[in-house]
């Protein structure tokens, strides 16, 4: 590695910079710009299809997973909350019931 900053792969060129996102190279006494994955242009300056198609692919698993278990959470949520409330007037019609029983046979 250089010590000045550079990443290790880039080389400087003498006609042009390749920026930090690429590195020289000869080729039948030709420089030109070699540049990493998504990124494009003659000095690798500007951002690929390939590299938008990525980003936004990321972007849209995240959001979608982010929003599936928000959706799932809320609906779990509810079922717990529709389970508490059944329980409660599932014991309470019970409880009602063996009241009502209770107070006929003692009468």
């Amino acid at each position: 590695p250089k010590g000045n900053g550079q990443r290790w792969f880039k080389k400087t060129c003498c006609e042009f910079d390749c920026h930090e996102h690429g590195h020289c190279k000869t080729e039948a006494h030709q420089v030109k710009c070699v540049c990493e994955f998504w990124w494009e242009g003659d000095t690798c300056k500007d951002l690929s299809k390939n590299g938008i198609i990525v980003i936004v692919s990321i972007m849209l698993a995240l959001w979608a997973i982010l929003y599936g278990v928000g959706y799932y959470w809320y609906w779990q949520n509810v079922f717990e909350r529709q389970e508490t409330e059944y329980a409660a007037a599932v014991d309470s019609t019970i409880t009602s019931t063996l009241h009502q029983l209770r107070s006929q046979l003692l009468t």
